[in-house]
């Protein structure tokens, strides 16, 4: 558990930058407007002390690269208001990617920003179980927009917690994103065994969050928890977690398939939701499967261009006249909106950052188990949030945006900075600080 609120970098003149993104983490929940503020003095920072190193980065000139393609694209898009403002979704992500991946690269700083992003979750999770339960509703604005936030009565969709956010499977990637990154936490207090107090309160924290995103009835979120529970059972070798979370899986199928047996024993509200029951005759155009095919080819007619950031939603409302704000498919809303040449770009960077993660989990689970497993938590929640974007497009929130790019930097730094200089004695070593 933190000793103190803000962490000290390990290189001076990094200590700043680093200053400045502990403070958006911690307050990215409730205003992202300072947190932003942060974030884009970090960058600045970062940039006018490290601009040799982030101009000779490869990485970083894939990203300038794609950035020119973007802006070149959003010239031949239909709706070219639309489309030079959805470069806002991505062109300050790439700097805070280039920056962020400098400063962030010791384990410990993926602890301290994961203890961060859970002190921070635990009034979220209270304002979604008051939201659900009690009708919790309101809004707050303080010092003009620096924090302005508006709590629906039911939740968005009714009935369903959406705390902070915007809708509830908003508020779902956020927590299934913090668990990832808790559980590791959890693990490495455990492993460590001497404070039962922190470990109490993360299981509690924790708990709390899995419990909120049940309240959520997200079933994309509800997968992906079952994917990083069997992620972590891999990395423990726990082979009988491994089979209970197959045989929940397995039996929710069967209750969703109309095995009496499985339906009495499987909550309804579960299987029923995989099941279709709360729509149980959706319009064709809502169908996940429509959006899909409609994207595919919107991708196909201009493979190379795309047809603009944020010009699905009008093309797919001029083909079937709903209105619908994204394909529920991150990948295919890239192809159709950006073109196929720069979602592979994007995926390559991905790819790349994510196999360098690999080889230094590897390499740190011989000499100092303690990091490798600060590092594959990072792992974990990066994996998490490219999951999720297989059945849903979370990234217009600024907050999920901005973690989710804080993620990929956290691995790209950590993991250079341990295969560059694999012997180097980081400050506390293995198993022994707190952050």
């Amino acid at each position: 558990m933190p000793t103190r609120l803000i962490q000290k970098h390990p290189q001076a003149d990094l200590h700043g930058p680093w200053v400045l993104l502990q403070l958006a983490v911690l307050t990215l929940p409730f205003s992202p407007l300072a947190a932003g503020l942060c974030v884009l003095t970090m960058i600045g920072w970062v940039f006018k002390q490290r601009w040799q190193f982030v101009r000779s980065d490869w990485l970083n000139g894939l990203l300038a690269g794609l950035s020119l393609w973007l802006v070149l694209s959003s010239f031949l898009a239909p709706d070219r208001v639309s489309a030079w403002l959805g470069l806002a979704n991505f062109l300050p992500l790439f700097a805070l990617f280039a920056a962020a991946s400098l400063v962030i690269n010791t384990p410990q700083q993926i602890q301290r920003l994961g203890w961060l992003l859970l002190l921070g979750s635990v009034p979220v999770d209270l304002i979604a179980i008051g939201q659900r339960f009690w009708g919790w509703s309101g809004k707050v604005q303080w010092l003009g927009s620096l924090v302005n936030l508006e709590v629906d009565p039911t939740g968005n969709p009714a009935f369903r917690p959406s705390s902070v956010f915007d809708y509830t499977n908003i508020l779902a990637s956020h927590l299934i994103l913090v668990l990832s990154l808790g559980l590791g936490l959890l693990l490495w207090e455990w492993r460590r065994g001497k404070h039962w107090r922190a470990i109490a309160g993360l299981a509690a924290i924790l708990g709390f969050g899995a419990g909120v995103i049940l309240l959520t009835e997200t079933r994309n979120a509800w997968a992906t928890l079952l994917l990083v529970g069997g992620a972590y059972a891999l990395f423990l070798g726990w082979w009988w977690l491994l089979v209970g979370l197959g045989a929940i899986a397995a039996a929710t199928w069967g209750a969703v398939k109309g095995q009496p047996l499985l339906q009495r024993v499987i909550p309804e509200f579960i299987w029923g939701r995989f099941a279709g029951r709360l729509d149980p005759n959706p319009p064709v155009p809502t169908l996940r499967w429509t959006q899909w095919q409609f994207a595919w080819d919107l991708a196909q007619q201009r493979p190379l261009t795309g047809w603009g950031l944020r010009n699905f939603t009008a093309l797919y409302q001029a083909k079937t006249g709903f209105w619908l704000g994204h394909p529920h498919n991150f990948y295919l809303m890239l192809s159709a909106e950006t073109g196929l040449l720069a979602t592979l770009a994007l995926l390559l960077l991905i790819g790349w950052v994510v196999v360098l993660g690999v080889q230094a989990f590897i390499r740190l689970r011989r000499t100092k188990p303690g990091d490798a497993l600060l590092l594959f938590s990072a792992l974990v929640a990066l994996g998490s949030c490219g999951v999720f974007g297989l059945l849903d497009v979370t990234m217009f929130d600024v907050r999920i945006n901005i973690l989710g790019w804080l993620l990929l930097a956290m691995v790209c730094g950590v993991s250079r900075n341990t295969i560059q200089k694999p012997d180097i004695q980081r400050p506390g070593g293995d198993y022994t600080t707190r952050s």
